[in-house]
């Protein structure tokens, strides 16, 4: 039987000691002969240049100190207590190798084993947005803990050593959330793994391809999906002596997972007590792992192995140490075993090693129960948490509060009274202990005002939402009431929610009580405006009664919970779009609540167009879906998940083939819901559910909706969507509302846009079905091009966002207004507006900033060259529509032309030219030299989430990596009528790549351009469309020479392929001369033509990989080269081309396909149209056929439809040419080179044709006639002409008006001086008065300034003073025009701080120039200190700005000692910042009676002398020896010097007879052990006298500190020479000796003189003894230095850092209550008493 014992706590330096080996071991590698260097860290830290070298130079961050450690080729960095975060993303603490990282110090130590990293706990917090620690070889860190990291370590291809740390609270989005090792093989010792959560793999650890070693480690209530605790794939891991329970999976493994590739070893575990569906303890059940000597429940093959209770103490929560009676007791094998276990406790104890990290029992007499309650319940998250644990007597609990959930932190009672967020408890027996949270609310208002905002009261609310929620979570959480009102951002998220905090919405302001809101009548709108996430969720909060409003990212618009899991009630989420997944909602590692809200006009370009949830196992109750979007799974996507749907509607109409719900490796739980197409489940319904306002509108249900009553009561809300109670009726209805309206209630909204589908409204233009009483919001968005102006019908207003409550059917209109800017290369207006030619601006940029602030509109751009600095020439904005080509002068944008005015943008071979936005234009542009680099995406023009149309534009010689011209990703663009001529895609798309997305492209040429992969153009994922476009001479080295498809669905119809190529250097076989349809790709081709293309391997038209599918129809593949299928070539699994109606040389099968010359009109010109008799005449097939073909010719012109892009025009029949913009005589001559004859000739005034050119034609051009046919057309007159009125000498306002009168308008306005016209009126006109013009021309004014001034410049009299400013000002002819005071922190006082005019400005002489006079820094007003300590007093100087000056004492009888009887200045008086203050401190009443003074060493008649002059008198007066002190001189006194007697006292007084002739020298035996002090004193003659035992910390125990007579004197023989033995250091001097180096040693040392008298000491200690104070004068000269205190308090450097006594650790613990969330469990693991 084994020994059992009692473990008192007091063993942390074994633990130290017996573990030091595991940290030493990675310097082992190293030959180092010197001790490494230290590096010190502390978060308090203010040193103004830290070079931890010293505690007082110490980092205040840990990644400085551990790079200077390895910028000194290694070292070790010691870690101050103290919680230490970050700022960026990435991790707080980047191991670097070499480097040894230890927490746990309070300061101070010069020794590392004076370190406790359980009294001194060292956070590393990554706040839930940041990694915390990243490791690196032959590194160490040692003494942490570690929580909230995302995840808490990740070792990468790299072998730590880790040991004491607990890892807490981490999560991971995939794999490890405390600590992930890939490719790496750390050793982990004594650590603890608890509440780590990933969603993937391994809760606690995950291993890949890793072999870590892990001893004495435990793994408590970690969750994943795999490996609740602990898992290992392609690994090696040897776990031994750890525990691993209370951890949960859900799916395999609940306490360890481990696949058999290569096994993991378990030795001397206890795995029991975890929770998985499948192999809950270890996992998988087939893998082959070595587990032997182990305790696991279920039981397990191996040497040793148990299936019985270990008997853990109080498993999962409480102490995990073993009881006596476990069969773990004695059971487990010394191999591999550690030599001590986690307490440091030596193995073996007994007969055997124990399993698990423990050694030993505990007695069940020593077991006690804590019950640990929260009221109220749910309130906030504390730990313990709330229940009843099993612990051991005399154990120390520590308790922390991490934060309130919706409330606040107040107290600890019951067992603990404390407030402290961080505190502690002695279990004498069985306690219970209630954390006491209380509501914390906070205020936003958007109309809030208030300068100095706190969220109190409604006066005081916040104006934004982030303050608040900020706000919140560092008061440790509470609630946020919102009132009503739209809240925008400047972020890219809107809101980001932190944990423990509710937001509520739907006050109307100054409401009491939650309960009084109301979210319908007070819409509480997050506006992401198009171009932000409105939220971003997390853990343990709440949003709840708000509208999630037109939100823009590219996963989840809406909403984006990443790895949290919020709860979302009452919330309305409209018009949210991602550009990839998630529409409104992207859930992602996240298990949220969705209760009570609907989700409609939300759209996901790809999956999820109103929620999508990846690995996410969302709740949905009584939700609602209508009008959501998306490629698939309109409603809901899934994807690795098992979400929960109860009492919802989900009625998205999908378009053909796509799903209302989307499953992926997913298993939804769906039941009590109406589903479009039905979904299996318990309760479902498939039927229209009678929604009011389908499509859109109202979402409540009409009456007779079979969704009424027919859902579950089960987790169903007490109300609905409007507060109304459920149930209404028999049962719970389905959806967000509760009960029925009927038609009689219902009224419509009818919305328009004018002009029509030119501007954006929510909701959209339609007729739109609500209830009577709605309240609804319309708000107009950006214009197509146009600005919007104002609404008109049933409210008038120009404001963009109204409020509507619909008591009746109601009509609006949103009208948008043309809205013009212009742009000039070589504009020189000096104040450049953009609104006409003449104040154009002069860069693109400008202009499209100005229109997107305006709403929208259009850029007109004059030809000429333009470039930029910026690292993209021009980047467009959402609604602007910009336009090249113009001349200059332009009125209508038709006038332009953009082949003959050329406008370029150049990006000079340094920059992008276009960065593209959703709803714009690019027009007419020639774009070239572009290059994108870094970011490798679109030389000529990049598209990120954005759909731009590009019309007539050239790309020439743009390069990129990706997309030498064009880039687009999740863009659908539309791109028409352009030419990409020798762009060069490096890597892919030599003019265009296409990354999941779907764009249009038509009428484009594609020649000359070379990439990689795709020559032409390069698709991955999506749906391109390609129509009406030529691919010529395009090249690349690996495939595609034109077109490249990758996993894609593209159409490809009347496009010409010729002479493109791939070809490889070096001689290796490529694929695809015309076209490449990669791995998965499927692709339709219809009337193509395929010639001429080359490929060095296979397929010279067209090559079809693995999985890739073609189909080609109505097409001609002729004249194609490659060594094997010159035509078509398919290898691989599923690939395929399927052939129809087409011409393949050399055949092909599939029906209507011929093998025979299609007859080209003329190949060798590029005249690829048919022949007349070509076979492919007629062939073809009407299915899916184009209705044009690539010239626009009608299909079919014939009896049947032509193969290739041509169709054949019969003989005889010509195209009507385009006569438009011609002259008479210029269309009468293209009617004639056409073999057409001129029909009737009419004309007619326009405005925008200009005169004498065709307005119009018929029939119009295109169209086939036959020979000789008239084509009737109109000729403009122009617009009807005006007389220019006469404006000289009119004021502007009056020429603008009169040129109004006569339908013109203002051109140009410029200024000069004049000395005949008075200032503002018209000089002169340009067309002078009387012309004819047409109407709307511009009338260029010249205004007179008047007679030219005279001016002189302005000096410069900044920083002068007033006398010289005003001599300056003097000298130059002008004056002083008043000065004014300012405070400044920068100009000294009484110099010039401020002058108006500036300086070298232009006036008038005799102007006069103001001045501001410096007054010097802002003063400050001194506090009142009077009364006050010496600290307090500092402290409040200090606070107020201002230090200390000189301190002095006196007597007062009526202020108490230490405390400020006066101060100078006095108390109110303003005084600049930093100006010293004295200080007068009382030394308590006048003491009474007279001070003896002291006269020892002073002759006889010197001492008497010095009597008299006291008071005194002299005394009874003896002789006697002295071994040192000459004959006569004083050697003692009675009374003593110092004490206080009564006047005219006798002072008896010892003089010296000189040494004593027989005397011998004392020796010096200080410091030498009592024996041998003894022994030398006899060996001198000497006896030994009285030995006496004092406290010293310079002394160690048994040794001398001092001895009476001292060395060196003379003594007579067998004289006893006194003893005083040292018994080491006095703890007490050791807390005084801190708190007294911790005060401050020059703040207590006020008389200067380098110690501190018992005066200076009391001070700080106002109880210290006599006594006390002697012990530390260790060199008896009444003053305490500083090496003094320094030596007693165990440092001996005369460091001014002593250690922190436990008062003033608990007091800077404060903010470290989350570290006692991890300590709890390294508490009972560690520090437990055991029987």
């Amino acid at each position: 039987m084994k020994t059992t014992r009692r473990d008192s706590g007091t063993n942390g330096f074994l633990r130290r000691a017996s573990h030091a080996w595991v940290i030493a071991a990675i310097f082992l590698l190293t030959a180092a002969a010197a001790p490494a260097a230290v590096f010190h860290v502390d978060a308090a830290s203010t040193a103004p240049a830290p070079d931890g070298a010293s505690w007082a130079t110490a980092y205040p961050d840990l990644q400085s100190a551990v790079d200077a450690a390895a910028a000194a080729s290694g070292g070790e960095v010691w870690v101050r207590k103290g919680m230490y975060k970050g700022m960026l993303e990435t991790a707080i603490l980047s191991l670097r190798e070499g480097v040894a990282v230890y927490g746990g110090f309070a300061g101070g130590e010069v020794s590392q084993d004076a370190r406790d990293w359980q009294a001194n706990p060292t956070v590393i917090d990554g706040e839930g947005m940041r990694r915390c620690v990243t490791g690196a070889d032959n590194a160490a860190l040692d003494g942490f803990v570690v929580i909230r990291g995302r995840n808490g370590m990740t070792n990468n291809n790299c072998s730590p050593v880790v040991g004491n740390c607990v890892f807490m609270g981490n999560i991971a989005s995939g794999y490890g959330g405390g600590m992930y090792n890939y490719q790496g093989s750390p050793k982990v010792v004594n650590c603890v793994f608890t509440g780590n959560r990933s969603d993937y793999m391994g809760g606690g650890m995950d291993n890949w391809a890793s072999s870590p070693s892990l001893e004495n480690c435990v793994f408590t209530a970690n969750a994943a999906q795999y490996g609740g605790g602990f898992s290992a794939y392609y690994s090696s891991p040897v776990v031994v002596n750890c525990a691993f329970t209370g951890n949960e999976a859900s799916s395999e493994g609940g306490g360890v997972w481990a696949s058999s590739i290569t096994p993991a070893v378990l030795t001397n575990c206890v795995v029991w007590g975890n929770n998985a569906p499948v192999d809950p303890e270890i996992g998988p059940h087939y893998a082959e792992q070595s587990v032997s000597y182990s305790c696991v429940r279920g039981g397990r093959e191996g040497d040793g192995n148990l299936d019985t209770d270990p008997l853990f103490v109080g498993a999962p929560e409480g102490s995990l140490q073993l009881r006596a009676g476990s069969p773990c007791l004695d059971t487990g094998t010394p191999d591999r075993a550690p030599t001590a276990d986690l307490l440091g406790v030596p193995r073996p104890q007994g007969a055997g090693v124990d399993m698990g990290p423990y050694e030993g029992a505990v007695a069940e007499g020593d077991v006690v129960t804590l019950t640990v309650a929260m009221t109220p319940e749910g309130a906030g998250v504390i730990s313990p948490a709330p229940g009843t644990y099993r612990r051991v007597r005399g154990e120390t609990v520590p308790f922390g509060v991490d934060r309130g959930l919706g409330y606040v932190f107040v107290r600890w009672e019951g067992g603990l009274s404390s407030t402290e967020l961080l505190t502690s408890l002695t279990l004498t027996g069985d306690t219970q202990v209630t954390a006491v949270f209380a509501e914390n609310i906070y205020r936003v208002d958007v109309l809030s005002a208030i300068e100095t905002p706190n969220g109190r009261s409604w006066e005081s609310a916040y104006s934004d939402l982030q303050s608040a929620v900020d706000a919140t979570y560092a008061a440790g959480g509470g609630e946020i009431w919102v009132r009503g009102g739209t809240y925008t951002g400047l972020e890219g998220t809107l809101l980001v929610m932190r944990q423990g905090v509710a937001l509520y919405g739907g006050f109307a302001g100054g409401e009491t009580v939650r309960e009084q809101r109301d979210w319908v009548k007070n819409p509480t709108v997050l506006d992401g405006e198009d171009a932000r996430r409105c939220v971003e969720g997390a853990s343990d909060a709440i949003l709840d009664g708000f509208m999630v409003e037109r939100g823009f990212a590219d996963y989840g618009g809406g909403m984006h919970n990443p790895a949290c899991s919020p709860k979302v009630a009452n919330c309305a989420f409209r018009y949210n779009r991602a550009t990839r997944d998630g529409g409104a909602v992207d859930n992602y590692y996240s298990q949220s609540l969705f209760v009570n809200c609907l989700f409609s006009g939300n759209t996901a370009d790809r999956f999820g167009g109103g929620m999508t949830n990846s690995r996410s196992d969302a709740t949905l109750v009584n939700c609602t879906f209508r009008g959501n979007s998306a490629s698939d799974g309109v409603a809901l996507n899934n994807y690795w998940c098992s979400p929960k749907v109860a009492n919802c509607i989900l009625w998205d109409v999908p378009e053909s083939g796509r799903q209302q719900i989307r499953t992926d490796y997913s298993t939804p739980t769906v039941s009590f819901s109406c589903i479009l197409g039905g979904w299996p489940g318990e309760g479902n319904i498939a039927e229209d559910p009678l929604l009011v306002g389908a499509p859109s509108g109202s979402l409540q249900l009409m009456t007779g909706s079979p969704c009424l009553d027919a859902g579950t009561a089960a987790n169903a809300p007490d109300t609905d969507f409007l507060g109304r109670p459920r149930p209404q009726g028999a049962g719970v209805d389905m959806g967000a509302y509760e009960g029925a309206v009927t038609e009689e209630e219902v009224v419509t909204l009818t919305v328009s846009v004018e002009p029509e589908g030119l501007g954006v409204v929510q909701p959209e233009a339609g007729v739109h079905r609500h209830v009577r009483g709605d309240t609804v919001t319309l708000r107009a968005g950006r214009g197509r091009t146009k600005a919007f102006s104002h609404w008109e019908g049933a409210v008038s207003s120009t404001e963009p966002e109204i409020i509507l409550t619909l008591a009746e059917d109601t009509a609006i209109t949103a009208v948008f207004a043309d809205n013009l800017y212009h742009v000039d290369a070589a504009s020189t207006a000096a104040d450049p507006d953009g609104r006409s030619w003449a104040s154009a601006y002069p860069d693109i940029q400008s202009a499209v900033d100005a229109a997107f602030a305006a709403t929208g509109g259009e850029v007109w751009v004059r030809e000429g060259v333009y470039t930029g600095t910026a690292a993209t020439l021009v980047t467009l904005r959402e609604g602007v529509a910009l336009y090249g080509g113009f001349a200059g002068g332009e009125t209508v944008r038709e006038a332009r032309d953009w082949e003959n005015y050329p406008t370029v943008l150049d990006g000079e071979n340094a920059r992008r030219c276009v960065e593209g936005a959703d709803q714009t234009v690019l027009d007419g542009f020639s774009i070239t030299r572009g290059y994108a680099m870094p970011d490798y995406e679109g030389g000529g023009m990049r598209n990120r989430s954005c759909r731009p149309k590009v019309s007539h534009c050239v790309f020439q010689d743009n390069e990129a990596q990706y997309g030498g011209a064009i880039y687009c990703t999740d863009s659908d663009a539309s791109i028409s009528d352009c030419f990409f001529f020798e762009n060069r895609g490096v890597v892919g798309g030599g003019a265009m790549l296409n990354h999941f997305c779907s764009p249009t492209v038509e009428r484009c040429v594609f020649e000359g351009n070379t990439s990689t992969e795709g020559g032409g153009v390069y698709s991955h994922f999506g749906k391109p469309s390609l129509s009406a476009c030529v691919f010529s001479r395009n090249s690349a080295l690996q495939g595609g020479g034109g077109l490249w498809n990758s996993r894609t669905s593209a159409l490809v119809m009347n496009c010409l392929f010729v002479a493109n190529t791939v070809y490889s250097e070096y001689g290796w076989q490529v694929n695809g001369g015309g076209i490449m349809n990669s791995y998965g790709s499927s692709m339709e081709v219809v009337n193509c033509t395929f010639t001429e293309n080359i490929s060095s391997g296979q397929g010279g038209a067209l090559y079809n990989q693995e999985y890739a599918q073609a189909s080609l129809k109505n097409s001609i593949v002729w004249g194609n080269e490659a060594p094997e299928g010159a035509g078509i070539w398919s290898i691989g699994y599923l690939a395929n081309t399927l052939a129809s109606f087409s011409c393949i040389q050399g055949g092909y099968e599939g029906e209507g396909n011929i093998a025979e010359d299609p007859l080209f009109a003329n190949a060798a010109a590029g005249d690829y149209r048919l022949m007349p008799g070509s076979p492919c005449i007629d062939t073809g097939t009407p299915d899916g056929a184009p209705a044009a073909d690539l010239l626009g010719v009608p299909r079919p012109v014939g009896a049947g439809v032509d193969m290739g892009p041509y169709e054949l025009v019969p003989a005889g029949f010509v195209a009507v040419p385009d006569l438009s913009g011609l002259t008479r005589a210029e269309a009468e001559a293209a009617l004639a080179a056409a073999g057409l004859a001129a029909g009737v000739v009419t004309e007619e005034h326009s405005g925008e044709v200009p005169a004498g050119q065709v307005i119009r034609q018929t029939p119009g051009a295109g169209f086939y006639l036959a020979s000789g046919s008239a084509v009737a057309f109109v000729v403009s007159l122009g617009p009807p002409p005006v007389a220019v009125p006469d404006l000289t000498g009119l004021t502007v306002p009056e020429a603008e008006a009169a040129l109004a009168a006569a339908e013109l308008t203002a051109g140009a306005v410029t200024e000069e001086h004049s000395a005949t016209v008075p200032a503002g009126r018209i000089l002169r006109q340009d067309p002078v008065a009387g012309i004819q013009v047409a109407p709307g021309s511009a009338v260029a004014l010249v205004v007179s300034l008047g007679p030219a001034p005279v001016t002189v410049p302005v000096p410069n009299v900044m920083g002068l003073t007033v006398s010289e400013a005003e001599a300056a000002l003097a000298a130059a002819g002008l004056v002083v025009g008043g000065a004014s005071e300012e405070y400044s922190a920068t100009v000294p006082a009484g110099r010039i701080l401020r002058q108006d005019p500036a300086a070298g400005l232009q006036v008038a002489p005799g102007s006069a120039v103001a001045l501001v006079v410096s007054l010097g820094p802002t003063p400050v007003a001194v506090p009142d200190v009077t009364g006050l300590s010496r600290a307090a007093a500092v402290s409040a100087l200090a606070a107020a700005g201002l230090v200390p000056g000189p301190v002095t004492e006196e007597h007062s009888d009526t202020v108490p000692l230490d405390r400020v009887i006066r101060q100078t200045p006095a108390a109110g008086a303003q005084v600049p910042p930093g100006t010293p203050v004295g200080l007068v401190l009382s030394l308590g009443p006048a003491p009474q009676g007279v001070a003896v003074p002291r006269v020892i060493g002073l002759t006889r008649s010197a001492a008497e002398a010095a009597l008299g002059a006291a008071g005194l008198a002299a005394g009874g007066v003896t002789e006697a020896y002295h071994p040192t002190a000459p004959a006569g001189q004083v050697i003692g006194q009675t009374p003593g010097a110092g004490q206080r007697v009564p006047a005219g006292t006798g002072v008896d007084l010892v003089l010296s007879k000189g040494a004593d002739p027989a005397s011998v020298t004392v020796p010096d035996v200080a410091r030498l052990p009592r024996a041998a002090a003894e022994a030398a004193l006899m060996a001198a003659g000497l006896a030994v006298g009285a030995v006496t035992e004092t406290h010293s910390g310079l002394v160690p125990a048994g040794a001398v500190v001092r001895q009476d007579p001292p060395a060196g004197v003379l003594a007579a023989p067998g004289t006893a020479v006194a003893l005083s033995v040292s018994l080491g250091v006095d703890p007490k001097a050791v807390e005084t000796a801190r708190e007294l180096l911790e005060a401050g040693f020059d703040a207590l040392d006020a008389d200067h003189s380098g110690g501190l008298s018992l005066a200076e000491a009391r001070v700080r200690i106002g109880n210290l003894t006599d006594l006390m104070f002697a012990a530390l004068d260790t060199n008896g000269d009444g003053e305490l230095s500083e090496a003094e205190l320094a030596a007693a308090d165990g440092c001996g450097c005369g460091c001014r850092k002593g250690s922190l006594t436990p008062g003033t650790l608990k007091t800077r613990l404060g903010d470290l209550f989350l570290g006692a969330l991890a300590l709890v469990l390294l508490a009972a693991l560690r520090g437990s008493p055991r029987a």
